[in-house]
């Protein structure tokens, strides 16, 4: 049996609502951490400012971070930060951007190198608090333990968990997920996805809760997909979610056992060293193979994932249906797109190994 903890508090408001929350903690001095242009552009990054000003809250701004978030972002991050020593990180972005910001959220009471966490050389016992605004729908960072960062120099990229690595406070606000594209929305639908799929697939006991969380999550986001793609504008898609990908990820599908992410770590591998690939671009090439290439040893879970899933029970027509739905995504990448050689491609197919 493992060990159950998240206490991250989840609030269902206005992002607007960020000052008086702040205030509500205690806090009066912030770094606000983000990414994208888009920030700027609608007018979000300027709202935001305006309710942390008018709660009476000192804000020092660090902007530009990427995806598959650098270890270069997370210096330069890391440097303003211990310069400007605040009592509260603030993310606002993706997945990447709250990654990025649980790195310096660790390190601030480190001396080490910024990356020994993510290289599991030893783990952090103290963190600067972090509160989240999500604006992409897909890691469930906001919710979770995880933090993944890269090095593009070495083409490094790892993940580690911690207890430290939970934000403080999150913000679930959908209105903010409607203008995300197409393209990121379905590498969100995938990521999300994943995170139960994997959990899913690890050895279970009978009856065992956690996966039918999971299952229920996977079905969740298989029936809201082709209405989600037809209107993504609908707020109520975009919210549903949104809460289904901070559920996948916050420790609900795995609870009480076990488990391990081996289409995630071949995923790292890949974009690693190919920072271009969006990683759930490169976990939809993944997530399809991996049960073809364990069916024997899965085939039960198969069958109960075509069951719950696409209401089919036939394990070998299951696996049929999610290809099915993998590729009614509108990607139009494969690894070859890429670069990827078949004998690279072959290898890392190759490591997709199930936690039996």
């Amino acid at each position: 049996m493992i060990d159950f903890y998240n206490p991250t508090h989840i609030y269902f408001t206005s992002y607007e609502n960020i000052g008086i929350l702040i205030r509500k903690y205690g806090f009066s001095k912030v770094v606000l951490l983000c990414g994208s242009s888009y920030l700027k552009s609608s007018g979000i990054l300027d709202n935001i400012l305006k309710k942390l000003k008018e709660a009476n809250i000192l804000t020092y701004v660090y902007s530009g971070i990427t995806a598959n978030p650098d270890l270069k972002n997370a210096e330069e991050a890391l440097n303003l930060t211990k310069e400007v020593k605040p009592d509260l990180l603030l993310a606002v972005g993706g997945g990447s951007v709250l990654d990025l910001a649980k790195s310096v959220a660790n390190n601030f009471y480190y001396d080490g190198d910024i990356l020994d966490f993510n290289k599991k050389k030893t783990m952090p016992t103290k963190a600067l608090p972090l509160a989240t605004i999500i604006t992409i729908a897909a890691s469930g960072s906001e919710m979770s333990s995880s933090c993944v960062i890269s090095d593009r120099k070495t083409n490094f990229k790892g993940g580690f968990n911690s207890p430290t690595n939970y934000p403080l406070f999150s913000i679930l606000d959908a209105s903010l997920t409607k203008s995300v594209s197409e393209f990121q929305t379905c590498c969100g639908l995938v990521d999300i996805i994943s995170h139960s799929f994997e959990r899913y697939f690890c050895k279970s006991e009978d009856y065992q809760i956690c996966d039918l969380f999971a299952l229920g999550v996977i079905r969740n986001i298989v029936d809201l997909t082709p209405k989600l793609l037809n209107n993504l504008n609908d707020e109520n898609l975009r919210k549903a979610m949104m809460e289904t990908g901070s559920v996948s990820h916050n420790g609900f599908t795995s609870f009480g056992k076990l488990t391990s992410m081996p289409c995630h770590f071949v995923e790292h591998l890949i974009s690693g060293k190919y920072p271009e690939i969006a990683h759930g671009l490169g976990l939809s090439w993944l997530l399809g193979p991996f049960m073809r290439r364990n069916y024997e040893v899965l085939k039960d879970k198969i069958k109960k994932f075509g069951h719950f899933v696409f209401d089919e029970d036939d394990p070998k027509v299951a696996l049929d249906k999610f290809d099915e739905y993998i590729n009614s995504l509108p990607f139009n990448k494969t690894m070859e797109d890429f670069g990827i050689t078949s004998t690279e491609k072959e290898y890392y197919l190759s490591l997709l190994k199930p936690a039996l």
